[in-house]
């Protein structure tokens, strides 16, 4: 019994180290940049491939011709350069599919001061 003591303690030990070493799962969503946009987005992408790269749309429309209408409008604030300010950014993106697959998409991103 006694022999079995430090056996136990190296085993806790080994674990604990083990524990720290394997990194958390991150389950969430990529960050909405427009650099992440730029790079995720291509012409001929499926609904469900649009979806698996940046989320789901904050609006949708469907036109009787056939083409359905995505829209992300996504807006970010930090703290500025000075106290009291903040810098804020806004990203627009709109994606144009026909029977489900992305046809044409385009964007806009503006930033600001807000005293």
């Amino acid at each position: 019994m006694p022999r079995m003591i430090p056996l136990l303690c190296a085993s806790v030990v080994s674990l604990t180290l083990v524990a720290c070493a394997v990194p958390p799962l991150d389950n969430s969503p990529p960050q909405f940049t427009l650099a992440r946009v730029q790079q995720a987005l291509k012409k001929g992408m499926s609904q469900e491939e649009v979806i698996a790269a940046i989320g789901s749309p904050d609006k949708l429309s469907r036109e009787s011709s056939g083409w359905e209408t995505w829209l992300y409008d996504k807006q970010t604030s930090e703290p500025g350069p000075t106290p009291g300010v903040v810098n804020q950014k806004a990203l627009t993106v709109t994606l144009k599919f026909k029977d489900r697959v992305l046809q044409e998409f385009s964007y806009s991103s503006r930033a600001w001061h807000k005293p």
